[in-house]
């Protein structure tokens, strides 16, 4: 297998389980709690994949805006709606992304 086919397998899987991460974070804990403990634990895993590899980390000021509108409106505004979904309809939520839905 190449390594786009490789990295293609490995971002399915990671994405199709997302939902096993999402029932284990779904309970006791504000979703919006949860969201923010799943993204600073990516953080600290992608800091220290970047200090590993010695890859810079200095960016403009206008560049850092951007990461940050990016992750609000691409990431976190759309976890939180997902996460919101999944407590009142989880049968259904775990699905509304997919468009092969059965109604």
């Amino acid at each position: 297998m190449h390594v786009n086919g490789g990295l293609y397998v490995l971002t399915v899987a990671i994405w199709g389980s997302t939902w096993l991460a999402i029932k284990g974070q779904l309970g006791e804990v504000h979703p919006t709690a949860s969201i923010a403990y799943r993204f600073a634990l990516a953080a600290a895993v992608m800091l220290a994949w970047a200090a590993l590899r010695g890859l810079p980390l200095r960016y403009p000021p206008r560049v850092h805006t951007q990461f940050a509108l990016t992750g609000a409106l691409m990431f976190s505004t759309n976890f939180v709606c997902f996460y919101f979904a999944s407590r009142t309809s989880p049968q259904d939520s775990s699905l509304s992304f997919s468009p092969c839905r059965s109604r």
